[in-house]
């Protein structure tokens, strides 16, 4: 017969709400990298207060205002889709008409390829 509740399993609670925590644990640590900073007394007071405001634990709340930080200073557009499409709007009437086939001696000067 299988035991119907967490008291008739032989394993005592602590040990269940420790592997429990270590799972949870495994969770993070997969995904994340454990970091140590120092933060003015004035800003600890404010996590706390958020934390405990918001029920959430206080390296989340970090973690989340981390986030935004870095998409707010982060607003370059690094795809290259800006650069490519003003290369598009050239309009070019004369040049090398060897360039593919040329393209080192073009950038670093090494001899032209001759076909």
């Amino acid at each position: 017969m299988l035991p119907m509740t967490i008291d008739d399993i032989f394993l005592p609670k602590v040990y269940i709400i420790r592997f429990l925590t270590k799972c949870i644990q495994q969770l993070y640590t997969t995904n994340m990298i454990r970091t140590q900073i120092y933060i003015p007394q004035d800003t600890h007071k404010i996590l706390i207060h958020l934390a405990r405001e918001k029920k959430r634990q206080m390296a989340e709340i970090i973690r989340e205002f981390i986030d935004k930080g870095i998409k707010s200073v982060s607003q370059k557009d690094t795809s290259g889709k800006k650069t490519l499409s003003a290369i598009m709007q050239l309009k070019f009437t004369d040049g090398a008409n060897d360039l593919s086939s040329n393209i080192d001696h073009y950038l670093y000067g090494t001899p032209k390829d001759h076909e």
